[in-house]
C-alpha cells in the first residue's frame, strides 16, 4: 500500500493556498505560489489540477511547465488553451488569430454559465521569460460577457530573482498577488508524520527530538525520514510504525544522507573534505557509518557533524552566487 499524496494535509500553507487559489478563480484573477524545495508545491498544483478535472462541465484547465527558452512560448500556450476550451476547434496559423480564437472560444465557455471558468496553471514559472509574463498578460486582459478577465493565472515557482522585477514593475506587480511558503511549525511536521505516514510516536519526548532533528522544516523532509525510519523497522508504507527514543535518535546522522543527496555530495567527496577539515585521515568506512548513524564513537560523530555543516553551508553559498549571476 502506497501514500496518497493527492490530499494534502491541512497545514496552514495549504489552507492560505487554498483561499487564496479560491478567490483567484472565483474572480479570474492572477495570482503565484513561491516556494523553495520539497515545501509541498507539487503536491498542491497537482491536487487542485485534479479537483478542477472532475468538473469538466464547469471548469478547463491547462497545465503547462515553465522552460527558460529564447524565445516567447505565448503562441504555444494560446493553442493549448484552445485544446483545452475546445478541442474540436480549428486552431490557425497567425498568431493573431490564434489570439481571436482564443477570445471567442474563452467568451463562449464563459458565457454558457455564468460560473464557468478557464484556468492556466503554470509550474516552474521562475523559468519563464519575462517576456512571456507580459505576453500571457495580454491574454489574462480579454474579457467579455460583462466581465473584465475570463481566465484565472496560478503561477508555481521557487524563490528567484525573476520574481523581484516582476513585482518592481507597475505592469504585473500590481495585479499578481503572491503567497510564500513558510517553513513548517512543529506541530505541523508532527501532523504530517503522523496522518500521511502513519507514524506513532512513543511519546511527546520522541516528537520533540523528531522535530529538532529534522533540518528542512518542509513536507519533503518529513516523507524522506518516515521512508528511512520505517526501512530500519522493516514496515511497509501505509502500515503504522511506531517510533521510539532509541530509533528517533538516529535522524541527525539520516538528516545528513538526505542532505548530501540533495546537495549531490558523495561520501568520497565528504570524505576527502574531511580529511582537509579535520587535518588528519578520514576513512571512507568512518564517513559510511556516519551518514547511515551507525557510528559507535560520539567524539568523531561530533567532528563529522561539524565538517558536514561546513561543506553543506560551502555547497548552499556556492549554489546561491550561481542564482544571483545568472
Amino acid at each position: 500500500m502506497n501514500f496518497d499524496f493527492r490530499q494534502p494535509v491541512e497545514t496552514k500553507n495549504v489552507r492560505s493556498v487554498k483561499n487564496a487559489v479560491r478567490t483567484a478563480v472565483n474572480n479570474n484573477r492572477m495570482m503565484a505560489v513561491i516556494a523553495e524545495i520539497g515545501s509541498g508545491k507539487t503536491t498542491l498544483f497537482n491536487y487542485l489540477s485534479d479537483f478542477w478535472s472532475r468538473y469538466p462541465n464547469r471548469f478547463r484547465v491547462l497545465t503547462v511547465k515553465g522552460f527558460d527558452m529564447q524565445t516567447s512560448r505565448i503562441s504555444a500556450i494560446m493553442k493549448l488553451l484552445i485544446e483545452t476550451i475546445s478541442p474540436d476547434t480549428h486552431i490557425p496559423m497567425q498568431i493573431e488569430r490564434i489570439y481571436d480564437t482564443l477570445a471567442f472560444e474563452l467568451k463562449k465557455f464563459t458565457g454558457k454559465n455564468q460560473s464557468n471558468r478557464v484556468i492556466l496553471m503554470i509550474d516552474e514559472a521562475q523559468d519563464l521569460r519575462l517576456q512571456t509574463f507580459r505576453d500571457i498578460k495580454k491574454l489574462y486582459e480579454i474579457s467579455g460577457n460583462g466581465q473584465d478577465h475570463l481566465l484565472s493565472i496560478i503561477f508555481f515557482g521557487k524563490p528567484h530573482r525573476k520574481w523581484d522585477a516582476l513585482y518592481s514593475s507597475p505592469e504585473l506587480g500590481f495585479r499578481i498577488q503572491d503567497v510564500i511558503l513558510e517553513a513548517l511549525t512543529a506541530e505541523e511536521l508532527v501532523q504530517i508524520a503522523e496522518e500521511r505516514f502513519k507514524l506513532k510516536f512513543e511519546n511527546n519526548k520522541v516528537k520533540t527530538i523528531f522535530v529538532g532533528s529534522i533540518a528542512y522544516k518542509t513536507p519533503l523532509s518529513v516523507e524522506h525520514f518516515a521512508r528511512s525510519l520505517r526501512k530500519e523497522l522493516g514496515v511497509d508504507d501505509g502500515e503504522p510504525a511506531l517510533i521510539t527514543q532509541e530509533l528517533v535518535t538516529r535522524i541527525p546522522m539520516l538528516t545528513y544522507k538526505f542532505r548530501f543527496k540533495q546537495a549531490g555530495i558523495t561520501q568520497e567527496v565528504f570524505a576527502k573534505y574531511a580529511t582537509q577539515f579535520l587535518g588528519r585521515s578520514v576513512p571512507r568506512q568512518r564517513v559510511n557509518e556516519f551518514v547511515n548513524g551507525n557510528l559507535d564513537s560520539e567524539s568523531l560523530k561530533k567532528e563529522l557533524s561539524m565538517v558536514a555543516d561546513s561543506i553543506l553551508q560551502d555547497n548552499a553559498n556556492q549554489r546561491r552566487r550561481q542564482v544571483v549571476g545568472e
